[in-house]
């Protein structure tokens, strides 16, 4: 799946998470389009302040402020086009009686209160024919074990880009979700765990392997562009066959 400047027609977006994994790659696919880009992230992201085209963020997206700075400073570059929701924490692993409730305040804060300031604030603002694509989980649409918590964000996450899709549809507004397996980024904890964990990992998806970054970044950036006109509502598996054993 490749994006190209032929097919992702948005000129200025707003991507959060940008810091590192999904995020980043979808700014650097961004980048590669042509367009310019938000990059919103709780650290500072000093290899993007530089860039071209691309202005950085600093903030906690469970912070409101965080989005209004992020929609201002979008708007400076131009009409809001696209929002891509990537920021996302998992939580301590565990079964839910080991749950302590500030990880449950937490994994709300930034997994659903995030997406949810920055669709809030990016609605009044975005273009006629905008997007916003947010991010959920395979375990946003099944249960996962020692991951209660998690899995309970990501399965808001979906039920919020339903809603959301049905209120902006009317204003030709398109808002969708995409719901990764296992990929290799920070937050999976996959570059510090054991080969057989990996292997592990790899082989619960039919494909055989966990995603790269790159290629979920590849599915958000259809899911944004012209070739995807006709798609809003939807929460979109990019999970190499996980939920369709």
């Amino acid at each position: 799946m490749q994006a190209s400047a032929e097919t992702f027609q948005p000129r200025v977006a707003v991507v959060t998470g940008a810091g590192s994994g999904i995020g980043a790659a979808c700014v650097q696919l961004l980048a590669k389009s042509g367009m310019s880009c938000v990059a919103v992230d709780i650290a500072d992201l000093p290899h993007l302040s530089a860039a071209e085209g691309v202005r950085v963020v600093i903030g906690d997206v469970g912070d409101e402020a965080t989005a209004k700075s992020a929609i201002a400073a979008a708007l400076v570059l131009g009409d809001l086009h696209a929002v891509f929701n990537v920021a996302g924490v998992t939580g301590p692993p565990g079964p839910i009686e080991s749950m302590e409730t500030s990880d449950f305040d937490r994994v709300f804060a930034v997994n659903v209160r995030g997406t949810a300031l920055m669709v809030k604030h990016a609605l009044p603002v975005m273009v006629d024919g905008g997007t916003i694509v947010n991010m959920s989980s395979a375990v946003g649409l099944v249960g996962g074990p020692a991951q209660a918590v998690y899995s309970a964000s990501k399965h808001a996450v979906v039920g919020l880009t339903k809603s959301v899709a049905l209120d902006a549809a009317p204003r030709g507004i398109r808002v969708n979700c995409l719901c990764p397996g296992v990929v290799d980024t920070p937050m999976s904890g996959l570059a510090g765990a054991s080969e057989g964990l990996r292997e592990q990992w790899a082989s619960a998806h039919p494909l055989g392997r966990y995603a790269q970054p790159e290629e979920i970044a590849a599915a958000a950036l259809w899911l944004a562009s012209d070739n995807a006109c006709f798609v809003t509502g939807v929460a979109m598996p990019v999970d190499g066959g996980y939920l369709a054993r």
